[in-house]
């Protein structure tokens, strides 16, 4: 629970309530749900599965395990409104298989950043691209992973 102005308020209100909306990266569009009023939360297996595949399959496993990122499990309510939302709103689009308390959510602003980060590993260390200015970079020491 999460103290409000005049009350207190669940965490998952919102979800009860079947309050939630989407975000589009690119032609691929995801579900997010909110969490204490405003705060907006996507789905670590789904985030995985549309937005993070390429990365996930080419990357070094040490890059993805770099940055850390809090996550939290589902609650009854976000378990319901996810799979109301893949059951009836993308015709199970995200899979057959429920979501369930083994879920997790992180918010959407880290779930971006991650994105960002590992779009720019993968830049420079798979297709290897140069951009004009750039001030960053990875410089292996010692050959080693």
């Amino acid at each position: 629970l999460v103290r409000g102005n005049a009350d207190t308020v669940a965490v998952d209100e919102e979800s009860a309530k079947g309050r939630f909306g989407w975000f589009q990266k690119d032609k691929i569009f995801l579900p997010y749900i909110f969490r204490n009023t405003n705060e907006k939360y996507v789905c670590v297996r789904l985030f995985e599965r549309c937005l993070l595949r390429e990365f996930l399959e080419t990357l070094p496993l040490h890059v993805m395990s770099y940055p850390t990122i809090r996550s939290y499990p589902l609650t009854d309510p976000e378990k319901a409104l996810l799979n109301e939302i893949n059951a009836e709103h993308t015709d199970s689009t995200f899979g057959e298989e429920p979501f369930t308390s083994e879920d997790r959510l992180v918010t959407l602003k880290d779930a971006k950043e991650f994105f960002k980060f590992l779009e720019l590993c993968y830049k420079k260390l798979i297709v290897r691209k140069k951009i004009t200015g750039d001030r960053c970079g990875f410089l292996r020491m010692d050959d080693s992973e």
